[in-house]
């Protein structure tokens, strides 16, 4: 868990053996990347919030000019996303900013702006998932590992079954 440089370094000083993570960039040559499924970003929203109660499962780009947006801290889809929706028009105004999904599931809960998801991140029962209409903008989630070091039997197993898992159930696609 961390930013793209902490999941680097992690690997680097040999703390992790493996990361799943997001993008990380041109962080570093010795790394072995296996992609393993792309996903695509959503908005969250509370159940209450206007634009959940309408009877649509997308929202346009526009809608969201005036909504308080809740921001991840060092999420790797977060550059792409803000140089994405800028080149639309739009410039989110950010009501807070949050470390991990589960600070960012419980704003929702509260009703306190909108934020944007990927895919997979946790639900909740209480906020309710929208299309972008007007953006298309995913990520690849990878598996990471330093390249020529030795892993453990334990490592070596979880990174055979992520890569010959069946990420589809999930509601994601093939990595291109």
């Amino acid at each position: 868990r961390g930013s793209p440089a902490a999941v680097v370094d992690a690997l680097k000083s040999g703390d992790v053996e493996l990361a799943v993570a997001g993008p990380l960039g041109q962080a570093w040559d010795r790394l072995d990347v296996w992609p393993l499924f792309r996903e695509g970003i959503e908005l969250a929203v509370n159940s209450d919030h206007p634009l959940a109660r309408r009877n649509e499962a997308d929202v346009a780009l526009n809608q969201l000019a005036a909504e308080p947006v809740l921001s991840r801290i060092d999420w790797e889809t977060s550059e792409e996303l803000s140089h994405s929706l800028f080149a639309k028009g739009l410039t989110p105004r950010t009501a807070h900013e949050v470390e991990t999904d589960q600070d960012l599931l419980a704003l929702l809960e509260a009703n306190a702006g909108v934020g944007f998801v990927s895919l997979t991140a946790p639900r909740s029962p209480n906020t309710r998932r929208l299309k972008l209409r007007d953006l298309d903008v995913s990520r690849i989630v990878s598996v990471y590992a330093v390249a020529g070091r030795h892993r453990s039997p334990v490592a070596a197993t979880l990174l055979n079954l992520l890569r010959s898992t069946d990420w589809s159930p999930f509601g994601v696609s093939e990595p291109a």
